[in-house]
């Protein structure tokens, strides 16, 4: 991972043509992963790493997207318009979730159901769900570190407004999967990216110009996370879009950084 940007996102989805693109780009096979997650289970072990490698595997993305589950069109969204408008890949994180859901329920079924009583046993499928949930918890933040740039979907389903007035640094998240993509974002080392050379270089001057948590009512501070993720507004993205059409880059994420550059490369 090289960059994180804070995207806030308020009102209608301003993508929505680009949806059905998003959509196709990050289908993965339920059933096939339904498939070979139960063949798993005809082993004498199960391999956690091979069932990763089955979520995330075939996946080489650019762009990691976090965003909150009942914001899946607008990321799927989100996703298309950076395929159509800038060749760019994403990785929509939800688009695994649901499948961990499929694993536990196999888990659960194999090793947790009791006959006799009719009812799951409770100390399993609290070990069950703890080694579906690290699997796939350690999963994403490899697929973090594996991406270019992380792009936050800031919208009123991921972030929690408590008061009427929230302070910058004070917001919180009530999705635990959301809190551990941005303490990985913080974390994770930060690579730059090799680019090959192009025939021209972008206009030198702009350089110079510049989850739903459920019901239990727990709230991660993200603060501190969010401020470390460069801000992202509807502007800038037409503005990344404009300067794009004509670039010469190895890359149109190289627009982006050029336009929002580091606090520390400001001038």
């Amino acid at each position: 991972m090289y960059r994180g940007f804070n995207l806030r996102l308020e009102g209608k989805n301003p993508f929505r043509e680009y949806h059905g693109i998003g959509q196709q780009n990050n289908s993965i096979s339920a059933s096939m992963l339904k498939t070979r997650m139960t063949n798993y289970l005809s082993q004498k072990t199960i391999d956690a790493a091979a069932i990763q490698g089955d979520w995330f595997g075939q996946v080489d993305a650019e762009v990691f997207i976090s965003h909150s589950h009942s914001d899946l069109d607008l990321a799927l969204s989100v996703a298309g318009w950076l395929s159509s408008q800038f060749g760019l890949s994403s990785f929509v994180d939800s688009s695994v979730w649901g499948h961990a859901n499929t694993l536990l329920k196999i888990l659960d079924k194999k090793y947790c159901w009791m006959d006799d009583k009719g009812s799951y046993d409770y100390d399993s499928r609290n070990r069950s769900t703890s080694h579906v949930h690290m699997m796939l918890s350690t999963a994403l933040s490899k697929m973090i570190d594996r991406t270019e740039c992380i792009i936050f979907l800031n919208t009123p389903e991921s972030i929690v407004v408590e008061d009427a007035i929230t302070e910058v640094g004070d917001e919180k998240t009530g999705s635990p999967w959301i809190y551990a993509e941005l303490v990985a974002s913080r974390l994770i080392r930060k690579k730059e990216p090799v680019r090959h050379p192009v025939t021209e270089s972008y206009d030198d001057g702009l350089m110079k110009r510049q989850a739903t948590a459920g019901t239990i009512p727990i709230r991660y501070a993200v603060g501190e996370e969010l401020n470390l993720l460069t801000p992202l507004s509807i502007r800038d993205l037409e503005v990344w879009e404009a300067h794009s059409s004509n670039a010469q880059v190895a890359s149109k994420l190289d627009v982006l950084y050029q336009i929002k550059p580091l606090k520390n490369q400001t001038k």
